[in-house]
């Protein structure tokens, strides 16, 4: 979770990790083939739906580093705010930002 916090995970891994979880709550080992009782996107429905609640890593990730950008763009005088700006953005603001080293 700290790393999708800071970096935007590339989607071959995210969709790696799902299917990970998918073969672990399936049981499934190696070509064994199990019977899924229910589909994926049932799982990821919160639990008050009727679903999992499991999440979707894509959306997780992209709402992690929203969360880091909100903090960003409100908490101006914390010590992490100032760092970043210092080393990403020294002549901008966050909004205005370069993508890139």
């Amino acid at each position: 979770m700290y790393a999708m916090q800071c970096f935007n995970i590339p989607v071959c891994i995210l969709n790696e990790i799902e299917r990970l979880c998918r073969n672990f709550f399936w049981g499934q080992r190696k070509e064994e083939k199990k019977l899924a009782w229910v589909a994926w996107d049932r799982m990821y429905a919160a639990k008050k739906d009727g679903g999992l609640g499991m999440r979707d890593m894509k959306a997780f990730n992209k709402a992690l580093l929203a969360k880091q950008a909100w903090r960003i763009l409100n908490n101006t005088s914390s010590l992490m705010v100032k760092t970043l700006k210092n080393k990403y953005f020294p002549n901008s603001e966050f909004m205005d930002a370069k993508v890139g080293f």
